[in-house]
């Protein structure tokens, strides 16, 4: 892996063949301070996806002086307030944003005003509720707010012969996901992008789900280079959430694939641990990567 810059991440350049360019948004927990809450900006040379919008979603995209209009997918991987509390104001934002926009950034007056949201479909489904519900998005009157108004959808279609329940689809310009539901409190998935990055979202411990995505048994044998998981650093405070403790019970071949996120404010006091045994690759970071 190797930093690249913002215009590599989303612009298409600075990205390789098969490569894809990886930004942390957010890192942390539905409790996170400074860390922000976890969101994940993927790119390949063509396409991106962010996965999930927590509320708090514009201070990074300010902090690290990336323009909000460009972002087109969006994926959301289950409906807690901390992975889809800035869906309403990003909708929103990118439906009237191009009238808005300062001359340098015309190219993107004219295009499609729907965002493309991906989800698996009883996921889609909560999502198409939560939008239609009372107060989701205040706008003028003359407008015809709903979901197909505010989104486009991909197909998907049933993994067969996963572990578990799994859907693959595609992006516009082409990124393949494949989403594996998880064993989270709510509705949830983790997903996997082009074969080669997965992420759990939020998970309770589950290690015979984690080795089946290591050992590629939801994308037709392909293993993932990187696996970013969830981990609780309170000792399991909050439900539902794998913990350190628990990971480290991996085998060493799965660990040195895993790097941590979700994590809480408190996570610097394992730093050592982890780094110095080399437990896991390590924990996510706002480093621009490329894999």
């Amino acid at each position: 892996m190797g930093i690249v810059g913002f215009r590599g991440l989303i612009g298409g350049t600075g990205i390789q063949g098969g490569q894809l360019a990886l930004q942390w948004l957010g890192l942390g927990n539905e409790l996170a301070g400074a860390i922000n809450h976890a969101s994940l900006l993927v790119a390949s040379p063509k396409d991106h996806v962010m996965i999930d919008v927590g509320p708090r979603y514009k201070e990074t995209f300010q902090f690290l002086y990336i323009p909000i209009i460009v972002v087109r997918n969006i994926v959301i991987t289950h409906m807690h307030w901390d992975h889809v509390g800035g869906l309403a104001e990003l909708a929103l934002y990118n439906k009237v944003a191009p009238k808005i926009l300062p001359r340098e950034d015309a190219q993107y007056l004219g295009r499609d005003k729907r965002l493309t949201l991906i989800a698996p479909p009883d996921l889609t489904d909560l999502l198409s509720k939560h939008v239609e519900s009372d107060g989701f998005i205040a706008t003028a009157a003359d407008e015809d707010i709903n979901f197909r108004t505010l989104f486009n959808t991909v197909p998907m279609e049933p993994v067969e012969g996963a572990p578990s329940v799994a859907y693959r689809c595609k992006t516009p310009d082409g990124l393949r996901l494949v989403f594996f539901k998880t064993k989270h409190l709510a509705v949830s998935y983790g997903v996997i992008i082009n074969e080669r990055v997965a992420y759990t979202s939020d998970t309770p411990y589950d290690p015979e789900l984690i080795t089946a995505v290591v050992e590629g048994k939801f994308t037709e044998g392909n293993k993932p280079q990187l696996l970013y998981h969830d981990c609780a650093t309170d000792g399991g405070q909050i439900p539902g959430h794998a913990t350190f403790e628990q990971l480290k019970e991996l085998p060493v071949e799965i660990r040195e694939k895993i790097v941590l996120t979700h994590y809480g404010d408190n996570y610097a006091e394992l730093s050592a641990e982890v780094y110095e045994k080399k437990l896991f690759r390590g924990f996510a970071s706002r480093n621009k990567e490329v894999c």
